[in-house]
């Protein structure tokens, strides 16, 4: 007998034989099948930034309730479908690989792309809607006055503001034009304006009209740029003087150079890889020669000894530097034997230390197996720390994951960071999870990664490894964003905010209306190492529910209170928003009790 039960209905049964009989084990159980999400990585991007369109309109919704119709909760819940139906694990057909051009293998993996383009549409109507209504918009206008911002997270933030120059300009504009200013994959370097840079508190919402933007003038001193250096607040970074390849960064706070000047990859170096055919066929049989029998008694059948190619982009084309008054962008263009229109622009700016790395480039055909990479030489003493989060969760590379796990490559929610007694490294992923910590170690199957000094940091955006269920081909234009940021002590509060401003933490949409400056403040919290990380209308229910996170590894509280809004029933739930116990609401404000390191779900009545 076969009985389905969710994972509530099986945690009752488990209490009912009793907790304390059974033996417990903590830590991650790491997949080793998940290299999949790197062989459609043009929509793994779309479907990564249709969730966090999601979260944005989820909690415009909850803040104003009286909006979220029907219609919208409908259209959320298509939309979730979708991003979880593309994330599940299979990518195509199962001879997706073997027989790349019958009919069936087009038709699987269209059909598991429609799935990252339908959450791209409709969480970017969602989104767009929910800014339309919250700023008051009509649906057409003769001109825009200014922006609506919204910053929905548990931080304060600088947001950098961009706009399509036809905002700053009389003329008809319609609300349909401006939702579709949310898709993702609208991305084609259009006639944009930077306004520069605004503050906006955890939890509010700002109106601003154009004319208190002002284009700041360059500040001469916050950058020097000579043919061999560049100098920021920051940073001194050394460059060939012929090339603008950085030679070595220099942290000036904490008076290290980051980059281990011996490697054989620079920073932020595109390494192709594929097998040596003087060791081996190029087929995936040489990865992993497939025998049913063994796979069915759990024998494992990867070959650790596989012999890799690995080289970097060959041929330069131009390098050049970029000025605006708060940022300078070192922009290179090379080609490879499988790349062409390869750029790729590293930022540095003056308001905060944050690296930001851009790629793109187009792909040529190629089924044969293969993979591309982003290298960072790291200089860290031996014995470093590696920590990445999955589902929300921060995980330590091989002291908290289970038994004999994935440890060659890790999916990353939002970040990982390396780093050893006195200094450390996050990598923001918001466009592809992927990552290698320490060296190259695709199918060596480790059981221990090697604490060695000068660790290798890999992000890894594109492979097609797999005999089985993925595109065989990964060809066309691709472009990926990742942030690399330092830090002497690290904190998982710090690498979650990380991951964030990496993905473009504030909704920005269109103020038609807007003759002066104006703010609101929706949710105010008050704890220590915890935050709030989402609201949305409850699953069918009444209220709102919303997740809390506790980064501390004790036990710990949180206390919420929403200006505006008066408080008539809260309580700890279940992920699916079932009470689990009632909470006392004092003077219009609720305390809630977190658990070490997790995450507790709250359901909110107004």
């Amino acid at each position: 007998i076969i009985r389905f039960a969710t994972p509530e209905t099986l945690y009752e049964r488990v209490c009912r034989m009793g907790l304390d009989k059974l033996p417990h084990h903590a830590g991650d159980w790491t997949d080793y099948w998940n290299f999949g999400s790197a062989s459609t990585p043009r929509e793994l991007k779309f479907n990564r930034h249709a969730k966090n369109n999601l979260a944005k309109a989820d909690f415009l919704a909850a803040m104003n309730p009286q909006a979220c119709s029907s219609r919208h909760l409908a259209i959320s819940e298509e939309a979730y479908e979708n991003t979880v139906l593309f994330d599940e694990h299979t990518w195509g057909s199962c001879e997706s690989i073997t027989q790349p051009d019958q009919d069936e293998t087009y038709a699987q993996l269209n059909h598991k792309k429609e799935f990252a383009y339908a959450a791209a549409d409709l969480s970017s109507y969602l989104l767009g809607m929910e800014l339309e209504q919250a700023a008051g918009n009509p649906l057409q206008s003769d001109a825009q006055e200014g922006l609506y911002i919204v910053n929905p997270t548990a931080f304060s933030l600088q947001q950098e503001i961009t706009v399509p120059s036809y905002m700053l300009h009389p003329g008809r504009t319609l609300a349909a034009v401006r939702v579709k200013e949310q898709l993702p994959y609208l991305r084609n370097e259009a006639d944009t304006v930077s306004l520069g840079s605004i503050p906006i508190a955890p939890f509010s919402a700002k109106k601003i009209p154009f004319s208190a933007f002002s284009q700041k003038a360059a500040d001469s001193d916050a950058f020097h740029i000579s043919s061999d250096e560049l100098e920021t607040p920051f940073y001194r970074i050394s460059l060939h003087p012929s090339t603008g390849r950085i030679l070595q960064i220099y942290h000036k706070e904490a008076k290290r150079e980051l980059l281990n000047p011996h490697d054989e990859w620079g920073f932020f170096d595109l390494a192709e890889e594929r097998i040596d055919q003087r060791y081996g066929t190029p087929s995936r049989a040489t990865l992993f020669p497939r025998d049913i029998e063994k796979g069915n008694r759990s024998i494992t059948q990867w070959n650790h000894d596989w012999k890799a190619i690995r080289e970097r982009v060959q041929q330069f084309v131009d390098y050049q530097v970029l000025e605006q008054p708060d940022r300078v962008t070192l922009c290179y263009r090379f080609r490879s034997r499988s790349l062409s229109n390869l750029e790729q622009r590293i930022t540095f700016f003056a308001l905060h230390s944050r690296i930001s790395l851009d790629a793109s480039f187009t792909k040529e055909p190629s089924r044969e197996p293969e993979s591309l990479y982003f290298t960072f030489p790291l200089a860290l003493n031996q014995g470093w720390e590696c920590c990445y989060d999955t589902a929300n969760t921060f995980v330590l590379l091989d002291k908290e994951q289970l038994g004999h796990v994935c440890r060659d490559y890790i999916t990353v929610d939002k970040t990982v960071s390396m780093y050893d007694g006195s200094f450390g490294f996050t990598l923001a992923c918001p466009d592809a999870p992927m990552v290698m910590a320490g060296d190259f170690h695709f199918g060596r199957e480790r059981k221990e990664i090697e604490r060695a000094a000068n660790p290798l940091l890999l992000a890894w955006p594109v492979n097609n490894y797999w005999d089985t269920n993925f595109a065989a081909s990964q060809e066309g234009k691709l472009s990926f964003h990742y942030e690399l940021s330092t830090f002497t002590t690290f904190h998982p509060m710090d690498a979650y905010k990380a991951g964030l401003l990496s993905a473009s933490a504030c909704a920005v949409g269109a103020a038609i209306h807007c003759p002066s400056a104006w703010e609101q403040t929706f949710l105010q919290y008050d704890g220590k190492d915890c935050a709030p990380i989402f609201l949305r209308p409850s699953f069918g229910k009444e209220g709102v529910l919303s997740a809390i996170q506790n980064f501390n590894p004790a036990e710990n509280s949180c206390t919420l209170s929403f200006p505006g809004k008066t408080l008539t029933f809260a309580a700890v739930t279940d992920i699916q928003g079932n009470p689990r116990q009632e909470l006392d609401i004092q003077n219009n404000r609720v305390s809630v009790p977190l658990s070490p390191s997790g995450i507790t779900y709250v359901t909110l009545h107004f």
